[in-house]
């Protein structure tokens, strides 16, 4: 999807032929989280000022709504989708300053108006932050972290750091 590694187009994977499609739709930047929302088939974009729903069926993005810069999303977080409960969860990458770890944003996805439904919703499309104890992984180092649902275990998991999964 992104513009830095397609060339400003979204691309297509096909896992069987093991090549690239060129989508012909323009693409994002590359500060969003991408996940696809498993129920409806969309791709779900986000960063910290926008929220962005992808068709690939019609290739095509259908939604776009501007979160307002809500602090501390942080430049490559990651957005994952919970199966048992039907939500997603946004892990923010900087450390909030005012609670010395990162925060993750709770949301179920409104498929009809195409918009995230905050747990803990503020006005303009922004959520308060959940409370955790989660910190960036590594802790220096500067190097990226990743988070996956874990089906066996119904967890996310990630964010490796001195060899542990957080």
């Amino acid at each position: 999807f992104t513009n830095e590694t397609t060339g400003g187009n979204v691309a297509e994977y096909d896992p069987v032929t093991k090549t690239w499609e060129d989508a012909g739709v323009r693409g994002s930047g590359g500060s969003l989280a991408y996940c696809e929302d498993p129920t409806s088939g969309l791709i779900i974009a986000q960063d910290q000022g926008q929220f962005r729903v992808y068709e690939s069926r019609k290739r095509q993005w259908v939604a776009s709504i501007d979160l307002n810069a809500v602090p501390y999303f942080g430049y490559a977080a990651n957005l994952i989708y919970y199966p048992p409960n039907d939500r997603f969860y946004y892990i923010g990458r900087d450390i909030d300053p005012a609670v010395h770890h990162i925060r993750v944003w709770e949301y179920a996805l409104d498929r009809s108006a195409l918009k995230p439904i905050y747990t803990s919703p503020i006005s303009g499309h922004r959520g308060i932050p959940m409370e955790t104890n989660w910190c960036p992984s590594p802790a220096s180092g500067g190097r990226e972290c990743s988070y996956a649902y874990d089906s066996a275990n119904q967890l996310i998991v990630g964010g490796m750091n001195d060899e542990l999964m957080l």
